[in-house]
């Protein structure tokens, strides 16, 4: 930062950030540490919030519309935000804490949210994962089965949040229309679990002991042991 126009302790100085030359103003005491002007501060909200959400809604949506917001006022959490829905390419308003809790565009949630066509669009390569995992904390036990262009580990990362403990019971790739397909099926019939703390894919979770049913039914669509555990 360069100090120029310094007035005193107390007093105010004019401040050129060194990140972004911005000028502002702050007294001469907040001086002695450094800081960063409102604009990069909110600019760091700003790339903090889209990478969050982007690794939790699979780069599902467009978050330039809401950039400026942020540099209005990124301090009110509660603000709703412009965000764009690359699906339905319309526009929609949320707040920061319900987009990151996995809610998305209400528009694609009323038609059933992911399409298989959707799926097969963000899946590089025309390779998809499908995977189990044992979720659980003191109170409860389940499985959650999904979905993803990315392997389990990346896609729950340390941005996404996942409120229980888990670990991966099957992981194995094939191309996205089979991926998508087995899933579906899956939910249509076992009975699903509601888990008591909800979470993105909360829709997606099982009884703990249905675990050899779904075994026995993805070895009756083609997958064999091996395969399944690798």
């Amino acid at each position: 930062m360069d100090f120029n126009n310094y007035i005193g302790t107390h007093g105010l100085i004019t401040i050129r950030c060194e990140k972004c030359h911005n000028l502002f103003t702050i007294t001469g005491e907040n001086a002695k540490v450094h800081i960063l002007c409102k604009k990069c501060i909110y600019m760091k909200s700003y790339n903090n919030f889209t990478t969050k959400a982007n690794s939790l809604h699979l780069n599902k949506y467009d978050y330039s519309l809401c950039l400026e917001e942020f540099l209005d006022d990124s301090l009110k959490k509660r603000k709703k935000y412009t965000i764009y829905c690359k699906n339905c390419k319309t526009i929609f308003k949320q707040t920061r804490s319900i987009h990151l809790s996995g809610k998305g565009c209400p528009n694609c949630c009323n038609k059933g949210f992911w399409t298989r066509t959707d799926f097969n669009n963000i899946c590089k390569n025309n390779i998809a994962t499908f995977y189990v995992l044992e979720c659980y904390n003191d109170n409860e036990v389940f499985l959650k089965i999904g979905i993803t262009s990315k392997s389990v580990k990346e896609r729950y990362n340390r941005n996404v949040r996942m409120p229980y403990g888990f670990k991966t019971l099957i992981e194995f790739k094939d191309s996205p229309f089979l991926i998508f397909n087995i899933e579906k099926e899956l939910l249509k019939n076992i009975k699903k679990y509601h888990p008591l703390i909800k979470f993105s894919g909360h829709s997606e979770c099982l009884p703990i002991n249905t675990y050899k049913t779904i075994v026995n039914k993805l070895i009756n669509y083609g997958y064999k042991n091996e395969k399944i555990l690798s």
